[in-house]
């Protein structure tokens, strides 16, 4: 009964299955491709490594040639152009008046002169001393030049005999002098006499004295000290004239700058609102124009902070509120002007804090359908620098480097 019992054990159907997965396992054992070769597999972990180097090269590279900008921010209001104000440069007396109203003007064309009293008094100091430094320095030139000129070494032998000769003439003379002014006093010598001996003692010290000094600077070496004395000397003045001549341009420059005003653009006079001999403060409002060459500006209201870095035709940036900031829309212009004086008259309306300052920017690209309308309010950036991100990294963005 054991043995049969272990029979149908071995011949059930569970056995005979457990068989046939043993046997698929053994033949998909044989059936396995065999392993890749180890060179092959460094191969392939190679070509691997060389695309993320080069992918990482590429990326850096990418980077690094991205253009990088630094921006003036400030807020602006879109506003008609067809009109504006011109205000003074600086306090000063108007001393004529070149349009009246309803002229037609153009760009750069003169419109008021005013009288400078204090600057046109420093223009002519400064004029005045620039003559006298070039009056110096051609005198120390011939200076320079008579001194190239002096006798060689070996004369001093003579200038010597000659110093011994004037020596003597000069104790011979004040001898003669010593008696005619003890005959005067016995009464035998006039006094004109006295007189002449005492014109030929003075003559013969003032030819003693002038040749000892002569022979004396021979003495010191005439090809050292002081023809390099006389060199610096000249170098001093040309360096001052030089200077001079620097704060003389600049003055001049600012006094054209602000002894006239000019029109910014082209257009016609509505309104003047001061008369010639009128006294106006730094920042008065003078002429009121309209223009004709813009439909609308950004007026930007910019603080104190960069407003020297900022000059008309620089590119501007424009972000509105209507804009999808999905898409990134912007609207660009160019700066027009930018106030020389702020905006609020100083000496009339002081202020506790820092004035703005008022800039002028055009309108030129929008977004398609999507036209900044007059009195909207829009955010300005003005791009003061574009460079490359490896240049700034490197420092060769900077003036001079290269």
């Amino acid at each position: 009964m054991a043995i049969e019992s272990e029979h149908n054990s071995i011949g059930s159907p569970s056995s005979e299955e457990s068989g046939r997965k043993r046997g698929e396992r053994i033949r998909t054992s044989v059936q396995a491709p065999p392993p890749e070769p180890f060179d092959q597999r460094i191969k392939r972990v190679r070509r691997a490594l060389n695309a993320l180097i080069i992918a990482a090269i590429a990326m850096i590279v990418a980077i690094g040639v991205a253009p990088v900008e630094e921006c003036y921010t400030a807020k602006g209001r879109v506003q008609p152009a067809h009109y504006r104000y011109l205000f003074a440069p600086t306090q000063a007396t108007i001393s004529e008046v070149l349009v009246h109203e309803g002229d037609h003007v153009t760009t750069g064309q003169t419109l008021l002169r005013f009288d400078m009293p204090d600057m046109t008094r420093e223009i002519l100091e400064k004029e005045e001393q620039i003559h006298n430094l070039q009056a110096n320095l051609d005198a120390e030139t011939a200076h320079y030049t008579a001194l190239e000129q002096l006798p060689l070494p070996k004369d001093m032998w003579e200038m010597s005999d000659q110093l011994a000769q004037t020596r003597k003439q000069m104790e011979f003379s004040s001898s003669s002098l010593e008696r005619y002014k003890r005959l005067a006093k016995e009464g035998v010598a006039s006094v004109q006499e006295v007189e002449r001996t005492q014109l030929q003692y003075d003559q013969a010290r003032i030819d003693h004295e002038r040749l000892s000094k002569r022979l004396e600077i021979l003495g010191k070496g005439y090809e050292g000290n002081l023809l390099n004395e006389a060199k610096a000397k000249e170098k001093q003045i040309r360096v001052d004239l030089q200077g001079a001549q620097e704060v003389l341009a600049y003055l001049k420059d600012r006094f054209q700058q602000y002894s006239e005003l000019k029109a910014k653009e082209e257009g016609f006079i509505l309104n003047i609102l001061h008369d010639e001999g009128e006294l106006v403060p730094r920042g008065q409002q003078l002429i009121y124009m309209n223009t004709s060459q813009r439909q609308r500006v950004v007026r930007i209201n910019g603080g104190q902070k960069d407003i020297d870095r900022i000059s008309a035709g620089q590119r501007v940036r424009y972000k509105s509120a209507i804009y999808n900031p999905l898409l990134s829309d912007y609207s660009y212009g160019a700066v027009v002007e930018v106030s020389q004086v702020r905006e609020t008259d100083e000496a009339s309306a002081p202020s506790a804090g820092p004035q703005e300052y008022t800039i002028y920017a055009s309108i030129d690209e929008e977004p398609q359908g999507q036209e900044l309308k007059l009195d909207s309010d829009v955010t300005a950036q003005i791009i003061l620098r574009r460079d490359r991100l490896y240049k700034v990294i490197f420092g060769m963005d900077k003036p001079g480097a290269r």
